[in-house]
């Protein structure tokens, strides 16, 4: 699911714009403090193209300061708020601290470089608007800056809905679901039907423990690994053709899609339809 923000260009430019909005989110029951008043807001918003290695490794230089300076010094201003007036700021500080923590790295002389690609985390923030969004990339498609929207349904009722982050692999998001049901504390499902992303044995395994066995994957096993048809049986997924036959014959066919565009389908049991409420 595609957010409405887009990706910034550059750690330079993400940073400018977190600041930006550091001082826009500032509580009115405060005053201003000097590190913030004195703040560049059209720079940081707009910064002034560099030409070369030099020119922008100095940008990144000041801004990287600049925000460590405004972390440090409003910090200790902040700290006799409430938690419920500082939230929207806190939100914005923790975000500059990881963007920086991600991103760049002090050499022992104290010059800030950004790190190489394959040094970089795998979810970091790359828009101040929607600090949550990251990017998706499915195979033959492009990629998209959003949220993995993960949608669980029997035939007639969604039962759950989560949004991830959008490069979270879809192999993790079964346990998203029982995570969401538990608080709730619904009946769990004891099946959840996807396709071969929730197929492998970690995605298994981890449903089994979070749910404490309540719950169990159904789903074609991914061919990495192999070819031979042989491993797509019923009897690999551990499912009783005489007991469980809508399941088994999604089992049984090459493939098969849940009755939502994304992600994973869930099949309840008679105690859990007879607990429903609606």
């Amino acid at each position: 699911m595609a957010s409405p923000a887009a990706p910034t260009v550059s750690v330079i430019h993400l940073l400018g714009h977190l600041l930006v909005r550091l001082v826009q989110a500032w509580p009115s029951s405060l005053p201003m403090p000097a590190v913030l008043t004195t703040l560049d807001l059209p720079t940081l918003r707009h910064p002034t193209r560099w030409h070369t290695a030099d020119e922008r490794q100095q940008r990144l230089q000041t801004v990287v300061s600049t925000a460590q300076q405004v972390v440090a010094a409003v910090r200790p201003i902040l700290a006799p708020l409430p938690a419920h007036e500082r939230a929207s700021v806190d939100v914005l500080l923790r975000a500059i601290g990881k963007v920086i923590a991600d991103e760049t790295a002090t050499d022992a002389d104290g010059r800030i470089r950004e790190r190489l690609a394959d040094d970089k985390v795998t979810y970091r923030c790359q828009s101040a608007v929607d600090l949550q969004a990251t990017l998706r990339k499915h195979e033959g498609s492009p990629a998209v800056f959003g949220v993995n929207a993960v949608i669980s349904t029997t035939t007639t009722r969604i039962r759950a809905c989560v949004a991830l982050t959008g490069s979270t692999p879809d192999s993790e998001t079964p346990t998203a679901v029982v995570r969401q049901l538990q608080p709730a504390e619904v009946p769990l499902p004891p099946y959840l039907i996807m396709d071969q992303a929730g197929g492998r044995g970690p995605t298994r395994a981890q449903v089994d423990v979070r749910s404490e066995g309540q719950t169990q994957m159904v789903a074609l096993i991914p061919p990495s690994g192999g070819s031979d048809p042989r491993r797509f049986t019923i009897a690999r997924c551990g499912i009783s053709v005489a007991t469980h036959k809508p399941i088994a014959r999604a089992i049984g066919r090459s493939s098969f899609r849940p009755i939502t565009p994304i992600c994973v389908r869930a099949r309840r049991s008679t105690t859990a339809r007879s607990a429903s409420s609606c």
